[in-house]
């Protein structure tokens, strides 16, 4: 017996688009005629997305894996033209992010959304 994810996702894909707020996933460029050691040589495109934006519990916060101005992020896989790689940057309004972790949710293989940790 299998499962259908695909409902699993509309349903968050619509609840991330209804609560939460646009980002953009950028990633690097690279030229090969320019080196890759010259970020002023290096252009970026920005995929735009959806997500729920939150800080994480007081718990959770330890000061090494998880810092106190870390944020957790519910990104939907929807329209997204890429997978988040841990060299992309995450914009959310004017702040550029270090994407610190990925976690994908696909239960049956589809990705219903990622689940990001950033940090300026």
């Amino acid at each position: 017996m299998s499962f259908n994810y695909t409902k699993v996702r509309r349903t968050s894909d619509s609840l991330i688009a209804k609560f939460g707020t646009t980002v953009y996933i950028r990633r690097i460029d690279i030229n090969s005629e320019i080196s890759p050691w010259d970020p002023a040589q290096t252009g970026y495109t920005d995929y735009e997305s959806t997500a729920l934006i939150t800080g994480y519990e007081e718990s959770s916060v330890d000061g090494t894996l998880i810092k106190n101005d870390d944020k957790k992020v519910l990104l939907s896989a929807q329209g997204l033209d890429i997978t988040p790689d841990y060299s992309d940057k995450l914009i959310y309004g004017t702040q550029e992010y270090e994407i610190r972790n990925i976690s994908p949710l696909a239960p049956g293989g589809t990705v219903v959304l990622y689940e990001l940790q950033i940090r300026p």
